[in-house]
């Protein structure tokens, strides 16, 4: 190895078990200032977390406010290639409905087909008590569906413009009049939702590529925040970003839900399914095989269950309170 020989080595990251494989000294940078500079001997991986985070682990996750009554997307007897039977779904005003399930259980094609950047054969979507064409993501944002792709780089972002020509993307008819863009109202848009989102940048006229992978992920978000909004989709809304700006996106995406947004989030990260749902689906072979409400999110044994649930195996093999929770799923 080059430290073998003696060869100084500085390493960026930020995953945790490639700090404890590889370094010797931890130094921690926060907003352009260095925060700390200790011995990774002399430091817990919860030491780490909040010198990067600039608080405690536990704060990580904001509250959740209640959802409201109201029914913001209704999707009744959906059907396309990856679902083996009709889905239907709800989601309220304020509501956070997380999915949750293994690579390949179906949860990205369940997001891109209420989108309609995946064919479906048949069903019904309303938002806001208005249907929604299935297939046409143009008439999806018109309604008021927002996406936020889990390829950020290849869907998400042009990474070769600025933050203002990405945030002018999906909403061009907008901010343009006989084909021209407008000057400075498209400007004052996206100034305003970019600082919403405490975007750290140089200036709206930054390419896209040289942000970090957080703030990519902030403008990808927030530039759907220059129109109205009812049902928000996030594909894996924190992949690919430190500690830091994970804490920043679960704050705005807690906040939009406080504001009346529904938002459905299929996430890999069991914590954020935890954390951040009001009820959590459960995807499997790309149908729906359970739904947990916030009382079951919060039970001790939940991990287990859902593994189960998403893999198939046998839930009287779980632990008991598992398995007694698990009853009413199945």
């Amino acid at each position: 190895m080059l430290r073998d020989r003696g060869v100084a080595i500085l390493f960026t990251t930020h995953k945790m078990e490639e700090i404890r494989a590889i370094a010797d000294r931890v130094v921690v940078l926060r907003d352009g200032g260095l925060v700390a500079d200790e011995p990774l001997s002399s430091l817990t991986d919860d030491d780490i977390v909040t010198a990067m985070i600039g608080r405690e682990l536990e704060d990580l996750f904001p509250d959740l406010a209640p959802a409201a009554d109201e029914v913001a997307l209704s999707v009744r007897g959906l059907e396309y290639a990856a679902a083996p039977e009709p889905v239907d779904l709800q989601v309220r005003r304020g509501e956070i409905v997380g999915l949750a399930g293994l690579v390949g259980a179906g949860r990205t094609e369940l997001i891109e087909a209420l989108f309609g950047v995946r064919a479906s054969s048949a069903g019904e979507i309303t938002v806001g008590g208005t249907r929604v064409r299935r297939g046409r993501p143009a008439d999806a944002i018109t309604a008021g569906m927002a996406l936020v792709p889990e390829d950020r780089k290849g869907a998400g972002a042009v990474l070769s413009m600025d933050i203002l020509a990405n945030a002018t993307l999906p909403r061009m008819g907008q901010f343009s009049v006989a084909g021209w863009l407008k000057g400075r109202s498209r400007v004052d848009a996206v100034s305003e939702v970019m600082s919403s989102v405490r975007l750290r940048s140089r200036g709206l006229g930054q390419l896209m590529e040289t942000l970090s992978g957080g703030n990519q992920q902030k403008v990808v978000l927030a530039r759907w925040l220059t129109g109205e909004v009812k049902v928000l989709l996030l594909d894996e809304p924190t992949r690919g970003v430190d500690i830091g700006a994970r804490s920043e996106i679960y704050r705005i995406i807690t906040d939009l839900a406080a504001s009346g947004m529904a938002v459905v989030m299929a996430s890999s990260d069991m914590p954020e399914i935890l954390a951040l749902s009001h009820r959590a689906l459960v995807l499997k072979g790309g149908g729906v095989v359970a739904e947990l409400d916030r009382t079951a999110l919060a039970h001790a044994d939940v991990q287990d269950r859902i593994f189960r649930l998403a893999s198939g195996l046998d839930i009287s093999d779980a632990p008991s309170g598992a398995a007694s929770s698990a009853k009413d799923d199945q």
